[in-house]
């Protein structure tokens, strides 16, 4: 029979200190992949639609206020009204750079309601713009008449 001290191996101490260590590193390793994944999904780099300032009447079209409150100038690319594509929009105050809302400032998109189906009964229009970045930015805006 062998002795107990002339066993070799890693004592409980230390196996606990590299247990902690791995487990450590395994979380911190964990919390910056889901804080990259969530950030993914965050605002549309700071782009939003004000709601409460943005309107849409029946006989007047819709005035959505778009705010760029990111660091860099976007450029409004596409505007959908209830899912279908208008064609012609504004941006007021109109930009020199065309459709571009330069950073940390507030702009209108300006559209009517030709060639989109609005019924007059309907209470509201859903509003989708599409960014130079790829994203999208959504509100539901109510109709008046």
């Amino acid at each position: 029979m062998r002795s107990q001290a002339s066993r070799s191996g890693v004592s409980p101490v230390i196996a606990s200190i590299v247990l902690i260590a791995i487990a450590v590193v395994i979380a911190v390793a964990l919390s910056g992949w889901a804080f990259g994944l969530s950030k993914s999904y965050m605002r549309a780099d700071g782009v939003t639609i004000l709601p409460s300032e943005s309107s849409c009447s029946l006989s007047g079209g819709c005035r959505i206020v778009v705010s760029n409150q990111g660091d860099s100038p976007i450029s409004v690319v596409r505007v959908l009204a209830n899912s279908q594509d208008v064609s012609q929009y504004t941006l007021n105050p109109a930009p020199s750079g065309g459709y571009t809302i330069p950073a940390h400032t507030q702009a209108t998109v300006v559209f009517g309601l030709t060639g989109i189906s609005v019924s007059s009964t309907q209470q509201n229009i859903e509003v989708q713009i599409g960014l130079s970045n790829g994203n999208t930015v959504s509100t539901v805006v109510p109709v008046t008449s």
